[in-house]
């Protein structure tokens, strides 16, 4: 049986260190979002204007942005074809509700909706 048979090391021993490993806390899901493909997506700065001129930086990802913008932004409770003004830094796009999030993944967080695009 070999060392790596069984399950011990013969190697040095080392420590190392991953600060961010967790700092998100655990995987926040939302009740709109049930697509595995936004599960991988790194954790990136929201940009949008919090309305004085400074950016909201609350780290998101495409699986979390759904809850983010409802809870903290307010996107929620309109109608489907309500247009919204995209607050994101150099952005401005008019962009109907319904097609918000596709607009903040796609463009802002650079998560295509199909699997060949990045």
């Amino acid at each position: 049986m070999s060392s790596l048979d069984d399950g011990k090391h013969d190697g040095p021993e080392t420590s190392v260190s991953y600060p961010w490993v967790g700092a998100l806390g655990p995987p926040q899901t939302s009740a709109n979002n049930h697509n595995p493909i936004y599960n991988d997506c790194p954790p990136q700065l929201c940009l949008y204007d919090l309305g004085d001129g400074n950016e909201c930086l609350d780290l998101i990802t495409c699986g979390t942005a759904p809850g983010h913008f409802s809870a903290v932004r307010g996107v929620k409770g309109m109608a489907r074809n309500v247009e919204i003004t995209c607050g994101w830094q150099d952005c401005g796009s008019l962009v109907k509700r319904h097609n918000f999030m596709r607009h903040v993944r796609e463009i802002h967080l650079g998560h295509g909706r199909r699997a060949n695009q990045n």
